[in-house]
């Protein structure tokens, strides 16, 4: 967190243990960034539960990761479980954090 109390701009990678077609091609790696504030904003206006279900998931895996949302039902559960766990990792405040 930077000292404005804003979250910095974050990037992680994951392999897939079970890799994906997606136009014709494999994705193998998935990049996951830590939304902007418009769009952690645009999250935040979904009003989703405190407890996610997959379709939530799904939501936030199309906001912050480059897999594109047709193929994100094409991941493995053991993959779709691993990514949205890094997901919701980099959209969680941590105290003190805010969002304009």
């Amino acid at each position: 967190m930077n000292r404005m109390g804003k979250l910095p701009r974050t990037t992680q990678t994951y392999r897939l243990q079970h890799p994906i077609a997606v136009d014709g091609g494999s994705v193998e790696v998935v990049r996951l960034t830590r939304p902007d504030d418009a769009a952690l904003n645009a999250m935040v206006a979904l009003n989703l539960p405190e407890v996610l279900v997959a379709k939530h998931c799904r939501l936030i895996l199309a906001i912050v990761s480059d897999i594109p949302g047709e193929a994100i039902g094409r991941l493995h559960p053991r993959d779709f479980r691993a990514v949205s766990s890094i997901a919701i990792g980099l959209i969680e405040r941590p105290p003190g954090a805010t969002v304009q």
